[in-house]
């Protein structure tokens, strides 16, 4: 029994331990930087809501206010499965964009992004991609 559960707990750690990082393409890097990204299933109950947490810094001179992002979810073999695009930038309350200024750093925190219907065969795998950004110029 002992070896047992040895060997499930080390093939658990050799598992978790040779998941890739995620990759994050960001065409616009001179402007945006993202970081401290989590993608996680959100709950027992609901396996196909994930939850996205990660700190968006706005490096350019000038206000965002609107980013989409497509997320790739993968299965076991690396391919892509599935992808949603959402904007960070909207209040989960009142729907109201939030800006970002010139040197911020917008924390998409709780409630975090919560993605829905993700297939079963994600693996926890996944790529982010800044696909558009628009800006506010300073008066």
């Amino acid at each position: 029994m002992f070896y047992r559960v040895f060997i499930v707990l080390f093939l658990s750690l050799l598992l978790l331990s040779c998941k890739s990082e995620p990759e994050i393409v960001n065409a616009h890097k001179d402007n945006i930087r993202v970081y401290d990204v989590s993608v996680k299933k959100r709950n027992a109950t609901k396996q196909s809501d994930v939850k996205i947490i990660f700190k968006i810094e706005n490096l350019s001179s000038q206000t965002i206010n609107f980013i989409r992002f497509t997320l790739y979810f993968k299965n076991n073999e690396g391919r892509v499965i599935y992808e949603k695009d959402f904007n960070p930038l909207v209040d989960f309350f009142s729907a109201k964009a939030i800006p970002i200024k010139p040197g911020y750093i917008h924390l998409v925190n709780d409630p975090g992004i919560v993605l829905h219907n993700i297939p079963s065969e994600w693996s926890g795998s996944y790529s982010l991609e800044i696909k558009e950004f628009r800006v506010t110029d300073l008066p």
